[in-house]
């Protein structure tokens, strides 16, 4: 129940209001803050939400040259190559000196006909090799790591972590990453590719073990008979796939876990989990080795994995895979057999692979 008086108290409020001519603003309600949560959005891949931000941080302030950075990179999220690039020559127009990393990502992202050459313009007219900015470094890094330029990658990423001016967060995941692909040497387009993804898919399995470790030309020690149910290298959902030849070269020689479902479907798109990807190596490096490995890494009693039971059937291989160093274990005892295997633990693990393989 409102306290006697409340709604007097409420109108000569709002009179002074407008005895001033003007209505209460909020405190957050400013360009600025719109461009923070713009960002926040942005990094959640929301770009709708985000992009609202941003012009309303346009509306607040026009002459706010972040506002028009942000909009140039939701429009970039969302292929809108015009507006992207309007949006940066705004931003250019009022403050040239801060849109040289965001041009960077922009670029990144959509793409263009020589699109590296136009980053690296703006990565000279940004300080270039004597940069210090890590916001610059982070952009130009990235770049040339979607350019498969891995080394020139690490070599900028690396700055950001021995300047520590800020941005260490984002540039040691990125780093890591490139370490792992720099020990991978991928060699073949869908490798290179494959190094960029969060979780490699099915297809791009398929045709990893394919392009990179040469599977149907591998000569095996112990030949495993093909089941009934997967004789047939059709399968019903490739025809859209761009991996679809190499996935149905692949099926003329199945390997567990990359078979035919029994509905006669491949699911090229789905990605592949841990506990999958070791049954697959596992698969190759016995038939090509001999079983006889299987006695190098006994399960003895139990699991030596928190998160797999001793009856789980991925445990077998991966004991032998994480015990021979072809898979990285993990420091706290679990191996996250649910989990999406991204791109560059997929590459160094079949390069660890192929080196088992080869050697005598």
């Amino acid at each position: 129940m409102r306290p006697p008086g409340f709604q007097g108290i409420l109108v000569l409020a709002l009179l002074a209001g407008c005895a001033a001519h003007e209505l209460p603003v909020a405190v957050v309600d400013n360009a600025e803050y719109s461009v923070a949560t713009g960002m926040r959005f942005l990094g959640r891949g929301q770009y709708g939400p985000a992009l609202a931000e941003f012009e309303r941080a346009r509306a607040l302030n026009e002459n706010f040259a972040p506002a028009y950075l942000g909009i140039a990179l939701a429009k970039a999220h969302v292929a809108d190559a015009g507006s992207a690039m309007a949006a940066l020559e705004e931003a250019r127009r009022r403050n040239a000196t801060s849109v040289h990393a965001t041009a960077i990502r922009v670029l990144t992202i959509l793409k263009p006909p020589k699109w590296l050459d136009q980053a690296e313009r703006e990565f000279e007219a940004g300080g270039g090799k004597s940069a210090r900015d890590p916001e610059l470094l982070l952009a130009m890094g990235r770049a040339y790591k979607a350019a498969f330029a891995f080394d020139r990658a690490a070599a900028l990423l690396s700055q950001v972590l021995a300047q520590k001016r800020g941005g260490e967060a984002e540039a040691v995941e990125e780093v890591r990453a490139l370490e792992k692909i720099q020990r991978a040497a991928p060699a073949s387009e869908t490798a290179k590719r494959v190094a960029l993804k969060g979780q490699v898919t099915r297809g791009e399995l398929a045709a990893l073990l394919v392009e990179e470790m040469g599977w149907p030309r591998l000569p095996e020690a112990t030949r495993q008979a093909v089941e009934p149910a997967m004789a047939y290298s059709f399968a019903t959902d490739l025809e859209e796939s761009p991996h679809r030849e190499v996935v149905e070269g692949l099926l003329t020689r199945p390997v567990r876990g990359l078979r035919l479902f029994p509905d006669q479907t491949f699911a090229p798109d789905l990605p592949v989990s841990r506990e999958v990807f070791a049954i697959v190596l596992e698969d190759i490096l016995l038939r090509v080795k001999g079983d006889d490995l299987r006695g190098a890494a006994p399960v003895t009693s139990g699991s030596p994995f928190s998160d797999l039971p001793a009856d789980h059937f991925a445990l077998s291989a991966a004991i032998l895979l994480t015990r021979g160093g072809i898979l990285e274990g993990r420091p706290d005892g679990s191996f996250g057999p649910r989990e999406s295997v991204p791109g560059p633990d997929a590459l160094l693990a079949l390069r660890r692979l192929r080196e088992v393989l080869q050697a005598p």
